[in-house]
This record gives C-alpha cells, structure tokens and sequence, in this order.
C-alpha cells in the first residue's frame, strides 16, 4: 500500500479568492444590518412623534415614512404601542433605582416586540442590531444596559403573564377610569383585548350580492354582517365596488338594536332622524340599509365634512346632509343620534396609540363636550322623540352618567363584547 498523497497547498490566488468572498459576505451583511438600523430609526422617528407630539399613528407614519419601510415599521410601531406600558414597567423593574430615559424606553420597546412577535429574525440579530443602533446614539453604557436588559427579557418569553402585567398595559388614566365601574377580571380581560390585533368587518349592501364570497365570512347573530377575511379590506372588490361598507361588528349591532327599539316602540321606520355627528357616516349608511327613509345628517367638524359627503354619495345618497349652522332651521326630529366625540377607549385595539395621545384632563374636556351635545340635541327633538346617545367608549361617565340626569330613561344597549370595538348607549324620551 502506497503512502497518502498529500494534498496540494493553495494557490496564492485561491488565498485572495477566500478572501475576497468573505469580506464581500462581511460587506453584505453589514449592509443589511445598516439597513435594520435604517427602519428601526425611522420607528423611532414615529414612536416619538406619538409620544411627544401627541400625533396619531397613522399622522406619524406619513410624516416619517415615505419608502418600501412603510409597512415594516408600521408593524413594529403599532406592536410597541400595544405594549409599551408593560414593556415600560419591565424596564422600571430591571433597571431599579436608575432611570430609564424615554429615548431609550422607546427604542428598546420596538426590539422587544420583534423579540415578541417576529419569527423571520432571531432574537440575538435584533439584540445585536439594537445595542449597536443604542451605542452610537447614547454610548457604551447605555449600549451595555440595553444588552444585559434584552437578553434577561429572552428567559420571560415563555412567561404567563400575571393580572398585574397585563393591566400594566393599560395607562393610569384609563385604568383608573375603569376600576370606577368594573371589576378587577374585567379589566383584566380589556387589557388582554386591547393589546390583540382587530378583526375587520362588513355590513353587505341590500340587495347586492359578493363577487368574491371567499372574502367574507357570514357572522351568524347580525343579519347583513360579515368579518372581511382579506387581510386588507381597501383591496376587497366588494368594498371597492360598494357592495359592502367596512364597519365594525359592534357597531352594526348597535344600528340593529336601535333598530329593534324603535320598531318595538313606535311599530314603523316613518321616522325622520337627524344624524348630529355622523361622519364618517356609518351610522347614517346603517339606517338607511335598513329602510329609514328620511335621515339627516350634519358634522361640526369642517375636515370631516368632506368624508362624510364622500361616504353618503357612494353608500346611501338618500340621506341628506346639511350645514351644521342650520340643524336647527329643519323643523324638530322624531329622533335625534348622537355618536358623541369621546376618549375612544373602546377602539385601543384599533389605535393603540390613544392611550399615549390622551390623558385624564383630555377625557374630562370631552365630557363637557358631551354633555354640551346632548343637550343641543334635546332642543332638536320633538316630544315624545327620543336621543339615541353612544360613544366608542365604555367608560360610564362618558355616556351613562350623562343620561342620568334625565327623568324617563329608556333603555341602554351596552355592549361590551370585545369581539368588536367596545361602545356604549343609551335611548332616553324627551
């Protein structure tokens, strides 16, 4: 048996070539870790808009965001918004008696969702991307608290979280306001509710059929109503063709029940109604679906206005709309809606960012406002005409607490299945 032959040693040129290879590997993968950094920058820019402007999330993004980022950064933007305030208490309690800067909350709290909530990247690609973004920005020590900080976050992945964590999601403002009505487990399952991502739906136009059923999925206990399967409604045919109108489920079931008040009471939908802050127009479209014939409708808000028209001319261009100072030249109403201007509570799922834009003076003004409505909407109605009162909140001092000043309250159709946005409302008699 012959002795092994040994292998030829590389060529001075297979050298270079190695080389070349690696650092061109090395050259790409800086150049996307530069282009990570890039979005996660403009989230930021977006984050701190909604924090320190007080900007909607939606107002931010078309500031900031102009390119193929768009939707990346929307998904982690929304995400921290969700979970900031547990992601905030985290920081609190890991970081004990040094204080965490909102600077650093904020981007910290865009790598945690990832961590969360991303399967395409591993866990120490965004902890690595997150302390070299923090090292330039604020240094070597805040780089380092950032990286002991996201890598004790690893180990409570798996983590249940406890009744307090999740109402730590919650900001004070609402979380107070809540425990002024409801229970501790309520809360608790507001919480858990608020932090999920919503489900789309549609009422379908009468008389119209789908073009494209696989869109929708029929919701058994409001007739006409449908979860819009396509996970962007904007690109349903049906919508676009206005065969259906994107609305949310608790909001068409709240259409249906005043509805089914009205009928039990006056047996007819002769019924002139003026529609007092109807834009963008659902509730308006609702009751002319359901064959009143005489709805008016009118909004204070000049940039609202516009919509409104839009919505009424494509969906139910039976309903007249007519000038805000002229509400009171139309004669008295069998019925006047109020969907009131409020704190919007009840639509956290649908803009998380409200807990972070509002606080407790923000709900008290509009409490004043609310109250001002009602009683304006009082002097359209004729007697024995009713108020139909409902906010997309449900916070009780926001609606039924203003209707307990009147002598012969009728009914409420509270609804607080969380499937939908949570509202709240009242029929009172004049």
């Amino acid at each position: 048996m012959g002795l092994p032959k040994s292998k030829k040693p590389k060529s001075q040129g297979s050298r270079l070539s190695f080389k070349k290879k690696a650092a061109k590997e090395k050259e790409l993968l800086s150049g996307h870790k530069q282009q990570m950094i890039k979005r996660r920058e403009l989230a930021h820019r977006v984050l701190s808009s909604v924090f320190l402007e007080r900007k909607t999330l939606l107002e931010s993004l078309n500031e900031h965001v102009h390119d193929q980022n768009r939707d990346w950064v929307y998904e982690v933007a929304q995400g921290a918004l969700r979970w900031f305030g547990l992601y905030s208490h985290w920081m609190d309690t890991f970081s004990e008696k040094s204080h965490v800067k909102g600077w650093v909350k904020r981007a910290l709290s865009l790598s945690m969702y990832q961590i969360f909530w991303f399967d395409s990247v591993s866990d120490i690609q965004v902890i690595d991307e997150t302390v070299e973004w923090i090292k330039n920005k604020k240094g070597v020590k805040v780089a380092g608290f950032a990286n002991r900080f996201l890598r004790w976050i690893l180990n409570r992945k798996s983590n249940q979280l406890s009744q307090a964590e999740w109402l730590a999601t919650l900001p004070e403002w609402i979380l107070t306001a809540l425990k002024r009505n409801y229970d501790p487990s309520f809360c608790v399952q507001f919480a858990q509710w608020a932090v999920e991502k919503p489900r789309f739906h549609a009422v379908q136009r009468p008389h119209r059929s789908w073009i494209n059923p696989k869109d929708f999925k029929a919701v058994a206990s409001i007739e006409g109503a449908f979860e819009i399967l396509n996970p962007d409604p904007s690109q349903c045919e049906d919508i676009q063709k206005a065969n259906g109108y994107v609305q949310d489920l608790n909001n068409q079931r709240l259409i249906k029940d005043v509805d089914q008040f009205l009928l039990q009471v006056y047996g007819k939908r002769d019924f002139r109604i003026l529609d007092l802050c109807a834009s963008p127009g659902g509730k308006s479209i609702g009751l002319n679906w359901r064959g009143y014939s005489s709805v008016t409708a009118t909004e204070k808000k000049e940039p609202r206005v516009e919509r409104l028209k839009e919505n009424l001319e494509r969906y139910a261009p039976q309903v007249e709309v007519i000038e805000w100072n002229h509400r009171s030249d139309q004669g008295r109403f069998d019925g006047v809606w109020v969907d009131a201007p409020c704190s919007g509570v009840g639509t956290l799922n649908k803009l998380p960012e409200i807990r972070w834009i509002k606080d407790a003076d923000s709900l008290d003004q509009v409490q004043k406002m609310q109250k001002i409505l009602i009683d304006d909407a009082m002097s359209l109605i004729r007697p024995g005409g009713v108020l139909i009162y409902s906010v997309c909140s449900i916070l009780h001092q926001e609606c039924f607490d203003h209707l307990k000043s009147w002598d012969e309250q009728w009914s409420y159709f509270p609804s607080l299945d969380l499937r939908g946005e949570g509202f709240l409302a009242g029929v009172i008699k004049r």
